[in-house]
């Protein structure tokens, strides 16, 4: 169908010098190659010549011999192929064929070196023409025997400008008669030549049959509650109007035609894809009928279409009556030359499916690839469906059409089995059929290849069927040359090898069509452009007898492998599918009907038809979106127009004056559909693939669904003019509407170049589009200015709206679209006396969910209805809104705007808003908004509702009311005490509370100890002495300590305290430093001595690890922080502090050696380019002096160090990676940029982390698409082996580095999917098969990498597992004896995860359970709006349930679901509950804060006390009724040990955080009021509670109630502890 070929131009000479790599990798980088198109005329298009210059741009010599170039050109060079090659002697060289479009050149004697700056001019001549640059694919390269072959830099698909620009007719003329010539803008403006509607001309494409539209009435989608009504059959249809429109559906009966309800009605009246739209304004009635789901489906795109063009606020009237013209609505895709993975097949398939269209024909085999896995034929995706330099083609096929040297191309690729399947059930979602097609006979050259390696494996291993789907016969000497010059690229269709390879391969599709619920109904065989000599000296073919032809040679062949296909296809219930040369012989006479046997046979008919291929064009000139609009698909003589060198052609000159050359349509019922077909040659990437098919599709969907009017003029001046008016409309709807459209699908459609010229000395222009917007540029294209848009912005504007904005936030409605989306408004006030104008400025404001998720990506801004501003996701929580030029006016002072839009899931709690909003400009300064800046976020609205406080209409949860508390509360007895005498409680204490002892520092002394220096030193403020003396020491002994049946601890302590001395007794420091910490925690300061009780203990930990993990990389807190975190942790005997030191949004710790990841990656402020800091996130603003910046020094880690160790806490860093990585990434990229601009690529490739061009496409759980770093560099392997050493070094001297955690979770999806670095590797190994597999290699390398340092290495459960159930071999991460420590904190047992801390330690993982249920600290206290923190593990976690944590059982922990439904048991365990095999590998708990939320030190301590005490008593001791297997019995003991622990909190351990400064959280106060008398109450006992009933202007105590009760009216009450206070609410 088109021509295709590559050459090789191989530079040696006779006398050889060894060459070696590193003059392959020079030319690679300085070898610059340079293309010009010289004349295409001299010889009248039969051959042209151009030049290929070589110059030398570096400072090394390129040697004379040794190397060749490869590249690719579509037309034949000189007189090849020949045998032996062609000596060109002027050019010292020899040119040789290899096969398709590859050549190579050999220098001969003369050829010589060329030194450096020098150039060689080759000249050569190649067969008919070339008038474009893509006629010249990039991707050449070099190469040498024995070496690895280099991409020319300088030919890369990135660098395109290697081909010289055609600017004289010689150059963009074919032939002379071509009168082509390039457009000029001017020209381009004459041709435009249609009226600026201002507006869509059509509001539904494709046109409906009848549409009636009337905008006097309107409804509004977004008032009340609107309601999707379905009949059961249309269910899946009403979940996509239901995604599309966020409102809810239901199913049912659809008899009554209620109000604020769309309704999809079941009528068998209509016909199969016929539908009826009514939207009526009086009733509020919207209804869509049809007789099948592909009817409905129809009728809701036409109805989303509408609401495109309007708004869902303001949708007029309709009535829409519809059905297709044609049955068959299709686009061809080939993805076999060039391969395009399954999202860009997904974009595709939505964009169909909106514009109707119903067939999705896929071509997914020729000469240059076979892009599907057939199970048991892996030799077609192995060697098939990879293009690169392997000469005997064993690994893969050869490079083609500029696929470069290896694989990282779109000239590899395939689909998997699932992917495959994953297309087909896209498709059908969709209402579109998947047909296959795989090219035969012809054009099967990779199929043929791979085969060929099966055949030669299997005979080397002497199996006896090796030839069983062979598809050549070995003893065939037929020569022949295909269009893309390939002597090898047909199978034999006269041996039954092919027909068993092919029915294997039906089969298989066959098989994935039923597993996808689309059965298969369609088998393309292709069977296209079978070369002219194919099997003439085959012997099965010879020997081949055709009963019924009259065909001899090769038309007899490709006959009777049409009919064999026909028999195939018929046996398998297939129809047959086509191109027309596969079922017509040379003169173009289709086979007879008869002679194949298959019910229904349809033909793909080309040879005038359009094809859109980049830059090919062989069958037209051009072919612009009005030349495919004009398209009569009834009558194909009306397209009669002009020749293929562009002269006009009436149709008379072809039928002839009586039509005799024109044979009439007989049958028109066979003509059934039309079909846009892209082959894919020049479709090197997404963009180029895109920007082919669009917005060209539009305009067969519009003709395959829409017979216009002007089709049946017979005029052709009439039909012209017809035609021309009604393309007015339709251009006008893709320039206003639909091509705004294919944005929110990401489609990277073609924009056309304007049309302009000067009229009277003034620029005019025009669009073929009317719509898009015009820039212009002044300065040789550095910079582009809007020439309609006259935005100005000064900093005055900027200062005063910043001062004078009020923003009010307020959520509308969690509950309209189930958990998907939530209603959301932002209402911005000008309070002040200017007009806040139109501008260049944007504000920046903050939003943890996806705002739109269902418009989602939108590159060019979400224009949000009725504001005139376009919202714009710049990345994570950060958002920007500017004014749109078209629609934004002003907002005047004392007036209003309102945003309405969705964003995903819910949002039920106050601090799910950040503060700090600012607004910026370029050039200026940016300025916060003033009524955001307020950490207590007054500016967003209070949750008064069900739909605000609720996340979904499942949920259980409701904010505590002051009696609900009070009965919560009241489980809990006021003892007046505390109810212990030590958290954590000791393993045994005999205690003696009236007995106290006295001790003053000049009566008491500490024997010094040479065992435990350090511990005696921590006593301050007592004598230490070296003679004991008679009375009143403190005693500590170095001893085992034994406890019951216990196993001996490390840890472990025994203490006496009595009236003359103090004894302690351990065997390590940590047990003597755990003793010394009791005696503290059960002392009273007096007013200058301490009291401590007569008491005896025995006490040792339950477990070895007892962590407190913080989070520091989203918000920073300072070295003292730390410090008194510390603090706190080892006076309740914690032992573990897990700092995590890096995040998406920001790294806290220096390094040496790397300074910008504190010089950058600590810093988030307003600099878009991030250069000197990242973005803000998460409330930070845009300077540096908030918690989103701050690092730790290397002093300052060190003193972080020296604390812990005095405090026997282990510091265990963590370094999130790969993903959670982004303030790394972009602090090496800064540093990439900085060496680069210095010309030092060696320092500037070192540690970077990201692929420069990676086209992976992907987004985080926390909404980034550039957070993970590239496993498949090394240079990320030297930025961790760097990291490693430097933290070692940290450590060193002061608390030896013995885990580096790594993070590893959370990675996104899609990550490296498209990383040429990626494809790289994986073809490099055996082990990494796929993207799936880079997590395991990168935990790998980390292993290695600490491994060598002698460290352990530690990471989140998702880093270490294959599957949901599977974790990584450990043996695979590290090697014995080093450790893997995961921490689990993944169970939610409803969505599977529930027993992965069990699953791993049962394969050998050192566990910490952190589960986010009961040990993340992050989220709320209490169900309520106005409590902090995330709540997606659970709805809250307060004190009790940490407390009730129970570690020896995971499965006793999760009793309800996320929405707070009670779990079933078969929930929790499936069929059973996983045994834990190696109780040993759980080593203890920890307890978290990730810190979004907690920006200050005071949220910091909020959130994390007094839960910390409950994890140190469960991380310490083990107590009864943790074995208790009754859930409810088991909590009520618990509720009873709680009553003591809450008392001790209430009388004394609160009052010893605040000695300290911890400002953590107190309880609200439980409340009622029962016969006028307040009754009231703590979780705290020991805590007061105050009352007020005058709006809080005074307050006192709530144990002074009036005794005759309150009148009507509100109490407010709040808990008051010394001097902290927190206000609960209301009681009415």
């Amino acid at each position: 169908m088109f021509f295709t070929w590559i050459y090789t131009l191989s530079l040696l000479t006779t006398g050889c010098l060894a060459i070696t790599q590193n003059n392959i990798d020079y030319m690679g980088n300085s070898l610059q190659i340079k293309v010009k198109i010289v004349d295409n005329l001299k010889f009248d298009g039969k051959k042209h010549l151009f030049h290929v210059t070589l110059q030398n741009i570096g400072s090394e010599t390129i040697p004379n011999s040794g190397w060749t170039i490869y590249f690719c050109s579509y037309f034949l060079i000189e007189s090849l192929p020949k045998e032996g090659g062609v000596v060109l002697d002027s050019e010292h060289i020899r040119l040789n064929h290899l096969t398709g479009c590859l050549f190579s050149i050999e220098p001969v004697h003369g050829f010589g070196e060329i030194v450096s700056k020098a150039t060689k001019l080759l000249k050569f001549y190649g067969r008919n023409w070339a008038v474009s640059k893509t006629d010249m694919p990039p991707n050449w390269y070099v190469s040498s025997s024995g070496l690895q072959p280099r991409l020319l830099n300088s030919t890369s698909l990135k660098k395109s400008n290697f081909v010289a620009d055609f600017v004289l007719p010689k150059q963009w003329k074919r032939y002379k008669k071509d009168v082509y010539n390039p457009f000029t803008p001017q020209q381009r403006y004459n041709r435009y030549k249609i009226n600026d509607l201002k507006k869509p001309g059509k509001l539904i494409i494709p046109t409906p049959k009848y549409i009636r539209i009337n905008e006097s009435g309107h409804v509004d989608l977004t008032s009340g509650s609107w309601r999707i009504q379905s009949e059961q059959k249309f269910k899946k249809e009403a979940q996509i109007l239901s995604g599309k429109t966020g409102i809810s559906f239901g199913v049912g009966n659809n008899s009554n035609t209620r109000p604020k309800t769309i309704s999809l009605i079941s009528n068998e009246t209509l016909s199969d894809e016929e539908y009826f739209l009514y939207i009526s304004s009086n009733s509020e009635y919207i209804s869509i009928n049809g007789k099948t789901a592909s009817g409905i489906f129809y009728g809701i795109q036409s109805l989303l279409s509408l609401i495109d063009g309007y708004t869902m606020k303001k949708l007029p009237e309709a009535e829409v009556k519809d059905k297709p013209r044609f049955e068959y609505r299709g686009m061809h895709v080939d993805v076999s030359r060039n391969f395009h993975d399954k999202e860009d097949i997904k974009r595709l398939l939505d964009a169909m499916a909106m514009y109707k269209m119903n067939k999705f024909h896929l071509h997914l085999t020729d000469d240059e690839g076979w892009r599907i896995e057939i199970p048991g034929l892996p030799e077609l995706t192995d060697i098939g469906s990879k293009r690169c330099h392997d000469v005997s083609e064993e690994r893969c096929l050869l490079p083609q059409l500029g696929s470069g040297p290896d694989t990282s191309t779109s000239g590899s690729g395939f689909y998997t089995r699932d992917d495959y399947i994953e297309i087909i059930k896209y498709a059908n979602d969709r209402h579109i059929e998947v047909i296959p097609e795989v090219e035969s006979p012809g054009h099967a050259r990779a199929a043929i290849k791979a085969m060929e390696i099966r055949y030669k494996t299997l005979k080397k291993k002497g199996q006896s069927n090796a030839d069983y789907y062979r598809l050549v016969e070995p003893s065939d000497t037929s020569v022949y040359l295909s269009n893309q010059i390939y002597n090898d690229n047909s199978l034999n269709p006269c041996i039954e090898n092919t027909y068993r390879f092919i029915e294997k391969v039906i089969d298989e599709i066959k098989s994935a069509h039923s597993e996808a619920g689309q059965p298969l109904k369609k088998f393309h065989f292709g069977g296209d452009e079978v070369p002219v000599g194919s099997w003439v000296n085959s012997t099965a073919c010879n020997a081949l007898k055709v009963e019924g032809t009259t065909l001899s040679g090769r038309e007899m062949y490709k006959q009777f492998f049409a009919q064999r296909l026909a028999n195939i296809t018929r046996n398998k219930g297939l129809t047959l599918v086509g191109w027309e040369d596969g079922l017509m012989d040379q003169d173009k006479n289709p086979y007879k009907r008869k002679l194949l046997h298959n019910d229904e046979i349809l033909a793909n008919a080309w040879d005038n038809i359009w094809e859109w291929e980049r830059g090919l064009y062989w069958a037209t000139r051009f072919t612009d979106t009005y030349k495919s609009f004009r398209y009569n698909a009834e009558d194909l003589y009306k397209n009669i127009d002009v020749r293929v060198s562009g002269k006009p052609i009436s149709r008379t000159e072809v039928c002839k004056a009586d039509d005799s050359e024109c044979p009439k349509l007989l049958k028109p019922q066979n003509i059934i559909g039309m079909e846009g077909n892209l082959f894919s040659e020049t479709a090197l990437n997404r963009t180029y693939f895109d920007s082919m098919i669009f917005p060209r599709t539009l305009v067969i969907a519009e003709r395959s669904w829409h017979k216009a009017s002007w089709e049946s003029i017979a005029d052709t001046k009439s039909r012209n003019l017809e035609s021309l008016r009604d393309w007015e409309s339709f251009a006008n709807s893709l320039g206003y509407k639909e091509l705004h459209r294919l944005d929110k699908l990401n489609i990277e459609y073609r924009v056309p170049p304007p049309g302009a010229k000067l009229r009277s000395g003034v620029l005019v222009t025009n669009t073929e589009f009317p719509g898009l917007e015009f820039e212009y540029s002044d300065d040789y294209k550095k910079s582009w200015k809007s020439l309609s848009a006259n935005y100005t912005t000064d900093q005055k504007l900027l200062d005063y709206t910043a001062e004078n904005l009020d923003v009010k936030l307020t959520v509308i409605d969690n509950l309209v679209n189930g958990s998907a989306s939530f209603k959301l408004e932002i209402i911005l006030t000008n309070r002040g006396k200017e007009v806040i104008r139109e501008g260049s400025w944007s504000i920046y404001l903050y939003c943890i969910r996806l705002i739109e998720p269902f418009n989602y990506p939108f590159p060019d801004g979400y224009l949000i209805p009725k504001s005139g501003l376009r919202i714009f996701h710049v990345g994570g929580s950060l958002y920007r809104v500017s004014p749109d030029q078209e629609t934004f006016r002003s907002i005047k002072p004392n007036s209003d705007l309102a945003l309405r839009f969705f964003a995903k899931y819910w949002q039920a709690a106050r601090t799910d808003t950040m503060p700090n909003w600012y607004i910026a400009a370029d050039g200026f300064e940016p300025r916060i908004i003033r009524s955001t800046a307020d950490d207590n976020l007054n500016f967003v609205s209070d949750f008064n509702t069900i739909n605000q406080w609720k996340r979904y209409p499942e949920d259980k949860y409701v904010p505590f009311r002051p009696q609900t508390r009070f009965a919560y509360n009241d489980e809990i007895k006021d003892l007046g005490k505390p109810g212990e005498p030590l958290i954590p409680t000791p393993v045994t204490i005999n205690i003696e509370e009236s007995k106290k002892i006295q001790i003053k520092k000049e009566q008491w002394r500490i024997i010094k100890s040479n065992d435990f220096p350090e511990e005696v030193n921590y006593l301050k403020g007592l004598s230490v002495t070296d003679s004991p003396p008679a009375d009143f020491f403190i005693l500590f002994v170095k001893d085992i300590v034994r406890i019951n049946k216990m196993p001996i601890s490390d840890e472990a302590y025994h203490l006496i305290v009595n009236e003359s001395s103090i004894t302690v007794t351990a065997s390590h420091s940590s047990g003597a430093f755990y003793a010394i910490q009791s005696i503290l925690r059960l002392s009273e300061k007096r007013s200058n001595w301490i009291e401590v009780p007569k008491v005896e203990i025995y006490d040792q930990p339950r477990f070895s690890y007892r962590g407190m993990f913080l989070d520091v990389g989203r918000n920073f807190h300072s070295l003292e922080e730390i410090k008194l975190l510390l603090q706190v942790m080892s006076s309740y005997k914690l032992n573990r502090l897990h700092l995590h030191l890096s995040e998406d949004e920001g790294w806290r710790i220096q390094i040496p050696g790397l300074e910008e990841l504190t010089e950058v990656g600590s810093k988030r402020c307003h600099d878009v380019d991030e250069i000197n800091c990242t973005l803000p996130q998460l409330g930070s603003g845009p300077f540096t002096n908030t918690s989103g910046s701050g690092f730790y020094t290397v002093n300052d880690y060190k003193e972080i160090l020296r604390e812990a160790r005095r405090l026997h806490i282990k510091v265990i860093p963590e370094i999130d990676m790969p993903g959670h990585a982004r303030a790394a990434i972009k602090s090496m990229k800064r540093r990439y940029l900085k060496y680069k601009k210095t010309g030092n690529m060696t320092n500037a490739n070192e540690y970077l982390l990201s692929e420069i061009d990676d086209p992976s496409q992907y987004l985080s759980v926390q909404w980034f698409n550039d957070n993970a770093i590239n496993p498949c560099m090394e240079s990320s392997y030297r930025f961790i082996n760097h990291l490693i050493k430097q933290f070692k070094q940290l450590h060193q001297d002061i608390q030896p580095l013995s885990i580096y955690h790594f993070g590893g979770d959370e990675v996104a999806h899609g990550a490296w999917i498209r990383s040429s670095a990626c494809k790289r590797l994986m073809n490099s190994s055996y082990t990494i098969n796929s993207v799936a597999d880079l997590k395991e290699y990168f935990a790998h390398r980390v292993g290695i990498i600490a491994s060598k340092e002698n460290v352990d290495i530690a990471a989140w459960e998702d880093g270490l597992m294959k599957t949901k159930t599977d974790p990584y071999i450990v043996d695979s991460i590290v090697k014995n004896p080093r450790h893997v420590y995961a921490y689990s904190w993944k169970n939610l047992f409803q969505s599977g995860s529930g027993d992965h801390a069990y699953v791993l330690a049962n394969n050998g993982y050192k566990v910490i359970l952190a589960h986010a249920t009961h040990l993340y600290f992050d989220h709320p206290y209490e169900p309520d709006p106005e409590e902090r923190g995330y709540y997606w593990a659970t709805r809250y976690t307060d004190t009790f349930k940490t407390f009730s944590f129970v570690p020896d059982n995971i499965f006793a922990n999760n009793h309800l679901t996320t929405s707070g439904e009670e779990l079933k048991p078969e929930q929790i365990c499936k069929n059973h509950c996983l045994k834990l095999e190696k109780p040993e590998n759980i080593l203890g708990i920890q307890g978290h804060l990730w810190s979004e939320t907690s920006r200050t030190s005071e949220q910091m301590h909020n959130m994390i006390f007094p839960r910390l005490l409950a994890l140190a008593e469960r991380a310490w001791h083990k107590s009864e009724w943790e074995n208790i297997p009754d859930r409810k019995n088991r909590m009520k003991a618990a509720t009873r040990e709680f009553e003591d622990f809450a008392n001790t909190l209430g009388y004394k351990d609160l009052r010893s955080l605040d000695d300290i400064g911890i400002k953590y959280r107190i309880p609200p106060p439980g409340a009622t009021v029962e016969n006028g008398r307040l009754k009231f109450n703590s979780r705290f006992p020991g805590l007061s509670v105050e009352y007020s009933n005058d709006n809080g202007k005074s307050w006192k105590s709530a144990k002074q109630t009036p005794t005759n009760g309150f009148a009507s009216g509100t109490i407010k009450l709040r808990t008051r502890y010394i001097y902290k206070v927190l206000i609960l609410g209301l009681i009415s």
